[in-house]
């Protein structure tokens, strides 16, 4: 069975439209004025977020690119960053599976968005976002203890109680499913091969954006926008409404370049025959970024058994990091071309060292290139988590490390071998 067959099967047993099939650039259009107002409404008031507003929205403008395979990426992020000079990205990697290439930019100040994905998992996640919008705003918790404080017959309380049990039982069934057709989907691109080079352009994109002025929004619409829709958490629903509707209009003049860019720069990188060379700046973050990986996944994976990516705060730090070690070299004429000597020769530095902060006492108080303290936090978060998997289930009590091991400086003095253990820990 192929996967288009997988997920029109997926979409059936979970009782969701099996998708359209498409391939190309997929023109969702803007935002519409309804699921404007709706993430405004949620991020104000279940968020509890006062101060987000219609310029908060990061794809107003929006649309997906499908390649035929991973390897055409580089080439068509080129293409893209000639055409737009404020595009920035990243890889997406979710723990339910997802995974894609998500770039940042504006057009006249308006922001925007555009996804990068093989026509397959487009299809995917086409299926998959039925899953999340049908449960994304499910918190069982808060539906019982909602519950709880309305006066009712115990019967009457008792089976609404356990409807919303099931509700939660069936949520937890159905992300299971996504996660598992996302898996196999996975399987099946060259995704990995290819990740590193894709990843290295676009840190290069963002370094050299660095310090670049945000384009504004027109000053006609910028002055519509600026009277906050909101107060507290009081929503006056017919402003939001109104400026929801002006900035629809005005986005969907823009969404139409969007797309005639994203065709041509498309067309180009598909049928381009030139192998694509990356520059030194894009082959040292790509080079960096894997030595970073390789001592920081690599030992928490030898403690703690886990192969997660972990959240966005590693992942920035390890951005910053990579930032510094960049800067480093050109400053101290190291060659950058070879990112295992310039990452020894930075931890190395007196003057790296004498930078950290000695006694962090939580996450974000630790410096980005403190490696030792990141990966210890890190490991004593990964442990808990595990202990709160064994409350869970308690048949696995037996498989969970109870105490984490200490974290060594070998990092410092060879940050791209394997880690060797000294004598002097940081562990506290």
């Amino acid at each position: 069975m192929d996967m288009r067959q997988e997920v029109a099967q997926f979409c059936r047993e979970l009782d969701v439209e099996v998708p359209k099939y498409r391939d190309g650039v997929i023109d969702p259009d803007a935002k519409s004025v309804h699921s404007l107002q709706d993430k405004v409404y949620r991020n104000v008031v279940k968020l509890e977020n006062p101060d987000y507003t219609l310029k908060n929205i990061n794809d107003m403008i929006r649309c997906t690119i499908t390649v035929d395979n991973y390897a055409q990426i580089p080439q068509l992020l080129r293409n893209l960053k000639e055409q737009i000079p404020s595009l920035t990205g990243y890889i997406s990697e979710c723990e339910n599976g997802y995974r894609g290439i998500h770039l940042n930019f504006t057009i006249d100040g308006f922001n925007a968005e555009i996804q990068i994905h093989t026509p397959e998992v487009a299809f995917t996640n086409q299926a998959t976002e039925a899953i999340y919008t049908r449960w994304r705003s499910f918190d069982e918790q808060a539906k019982l203890e909602e519950l709880a404080g309305k006066r009712m017959s115990a019967r009457r309380y008792a089976k609404k109680a356990e409807e919303i049990r099931q509700d939660g039982l069936r949520a937890a069934r159905e992300y299971e499913a996504c996660q598992t057709l996302y898996g196999k989907q996975n399987s099946q691109t060259d995704f990995d091969a290819h990740s590193a080079e894709i990843r290295g352009v676009l840190d290069s994109f963002s370094y050299e954006m660095r310090g670049t002025p945000k384009e504004k929004l027109p000053d006609e619409v910028d002055a519509v926008l600026s009277v906050k829709p909101h107060n507290g958490k009081t929503l006056d629903k017919r402003l939001l409404k109104k400026q929801a509707k002006f900035l629809n209009a005005q986005a969907r003049i823009r969404q139409r370049r969007l797309i005639q860019i994203a065709t041509q720069c498309r067309e180009h990188a598909i049928s381009s025959n030139i192998d694509f060379e990356m520059r030194p700046i894009e082959r040292f973050f790509m080079e960096a970024s894997k030595c970073w990986d390789r001592v920081f996944y690599g030992k928490i994976e030898q403690v703690t058994g886990s192969k997660r990516s972990y959240n966005y705060l590693i992942n920035r730090k390890k951005f910053s990091c990579l930032q510094k070690m960049y800067e480093y070299a050109l400053n101290n004429n190291l060659d950058i071309t070879n990112a295992n000597e310039v990452m020894r020769t930075f931890f190395n530095d007196p003057n790296v060292r004498a930078s950290i902060n000695p006694n962090p006492t939580k996450y974000s108080e630790v410096s980005d290139v403190d490696l030792p303290r990141m990966i210890e936090f890190t490991i004593k978060e990964e442990i808990k988590a595990k202990h709160r998997e064994v409350k869970q289930t308690p048949e696995q009590t037996k498989k969970v490390t109870t105490q984490p091991q200490p974290v060594t400086q070998v990092i410092y003095t060879n940050p791209v071998a394997k880690p060797k253990k000294k004598a002097q820990s940081t562990g506290r």
